[in-house]
């Protein structure tokens, strides 16, 4: 392992270098960038850094110089199962073969899925389907809009909700511009954003009630809908005892709808979402991701006097590939594997080994470190205190917490380990996953911290 020493605000830290062969995905980059932005076509990539997947299969990845990787990305989160499970897989060719790919018409499968989603999810009277979690967030928004007649969108600062221009807001803000707690101020997260698009949106500190409910008090015949994430798994925030419940509760009190994103949440923690398992009263939610097991497909869901207003009522849904057979049977037969006894119990034990496992060596070195999160979604935040709001995270960062992830990332893919790049994150173990692969992540987790406690203290 080659590192090297820096310092940054007086602080010493450290630097893993990569040490695995990328030599052939470093040349394609090079050829990709002729092509695409940053060689990424689909904007998903990193840098120069980067690697090019060659195939995936059930809990691994493998990179084009050949490079293997026990997965924790999951296709940024959609895979629950495994990579190119054969179950999914037969039901998609099944259907390809004996139905077709694409109709842009009705048919039964998209409405066998809808029936689906109102037997398992408590507010589901109806459904509408769409393509991806963007999608289906622009349509909840304009059918809280439609609905109230209001324009205003509160969201929380460091939620991601899509990439559309309404909703791409204050998600990873600097805070030097985004005013104090209880005054955020919005800041788009792209250029190309309309000025007129931000005084629409207000944006509120995660996990604060008292803040919510003045600022809804305040604007609540201004306000069309409050969106929300049960979790922020972009940076790995967990709600307080209650948060969410109060929240639905104010929400019902100042006659706002309700909307809760589960497109991360939905189907992963549990078939009725979080919704169901935590017993949230919603308007309107949004599911995606872990519903295919990688398939394309998003869905919006909600009580009858919002959804009632979708096409054929005046707010307009349309998709070219809404609906179609290929991801209908994708989600059904997922769907399928998830309701069989047990499955959920079995992937949340799998969570708990992994963050038990991780906390117990920190505690026997002694190191300001925790591992957390929720169900099979664990993340290994290098401070004591559990994030709870995105200045939290934002203070993490600043005293060298950026630098100690991205070291421990580099760490994690130099021993055949794939979590994803970023500032923290949120790694996603599926049923795929073996008891080996977790002990591995454990074992190679733990050479990590035992080679540099000293820094981590």
């Amino acid at each position: 392992m080659v590192k090297s020493c820096v310092y940054l605000w007086g602080i010493s830290l450290f630097e893993v270098k990569m040490t695995i062969d990328l030599s052939k995905s470093k040349a394609y980059y090079e050829e990709a960038c002729r092509y695409a932005p940053g060689g990424s076509p689909d904007g998903k990539g990193w840098g120069p850094e980067q690697f090019y997947v060659a195939e995936a299969h059930g809990s691994q990845i493998q990179d084009i110089d050949g490079n293997r990787y026990i997965d924790y990305h999951a296709g940024a989160g959609p895979i629950i199962l495994g990579h190119s499970d054969q179950e999914v897989n037969r039901a998609v060719l099944d259907t390809i073969h004996d139905t077709g790919v694409q109709f842009a018409q009705p048919h039964r499968l998209e409405v066998e899925l809808t029936k689906k989603l109102q037997e398992l999810i408590p507010g589901a009277d109806k459904s509408a389907l769409c393509n991806a979690g963007t999608d289906a967030l622009q349509l909840a928004v304009r059918l809280a809009r439609t609905h109230t007649g209001r324009s205003k969108v509160v969201k929380f600062e460091g939620a991601y909700h899509g990439w559309s221009d309404g909703l791409a807001i204050s998600t990873n803000p600097d805070p030097d511009v985004a005013g104090t707690m209880s005054d955020l101020q919005a800041v788009p997260d792209t250029s190309g954003t309309l000025p007129s698009i931000l005084q629409d949106t207000i944006v509120i500190p995660y996990n604060d009630l008292d803040i919510a409910s003045e600022r809804l008090e305040k604007e609540k015949h201004n306000i069309a809908c409050v969106i929300v994430e049960p979790i922020i798994h972009g940076h790995g925030i967990l709600p307080k005892d209650g948060f969410l419940q109060g929240l639905s509760e104010l929400c019902r009190s100042c006659n706002i709808p309700f909307v809760l994103d589960e497109i991360i949440t939905g189907f992963r923690h549990d078939l009725g979402g979080l919704q169901r398992k935590w017993n949230i009263d919603v308007d309107l939610a949004v599911y995606g991701k872990a519903m295919a097991n990688g398939y394309v497909v998003s869905a919006i869901t909600g009580k009858n006097n919002l959804m009632d207003h979708l096409t054929p009522g005046p707010a307009f849904l349309s998709g070219t590939y809404n609906g179609n057979p290929v991801s209908a049977a994708a989600s059904l037969k997922t769907i399928e594997v998830l309701e069989r006894p047990g499955f959920y119990d079995r992937l949340y034990a799998k969570g708990a080994f992994i963050r038990e496992e991780i906390n117990r060596i920190i505690n026997e070195l002694g190191i300001d470190a925790v591992a957390y999160g929720y169900g099979s979604v664990w993340a290994l935040y290098f401070d004591k205190i559990i994030p709870s709001n995105y200045r939290d995270i934002i203070r993490f960062l600043r005293d060298g917490g950026k630098e100690k992830y991205t070291s421990y990332f580099r760490f994690m893919l130099n021993n055949g380990i794939f979590i994803p790049p970023g500032r923290v994150a949120r790694n996603y173990i599926y049923a795929a996953h073996s008891d080996d692969d977790l002990q591995k992540t454990v074992d190679v987790t733990a050479r990590f911290l035992r080679e540099f406690q000293s820094s981590l203290r």
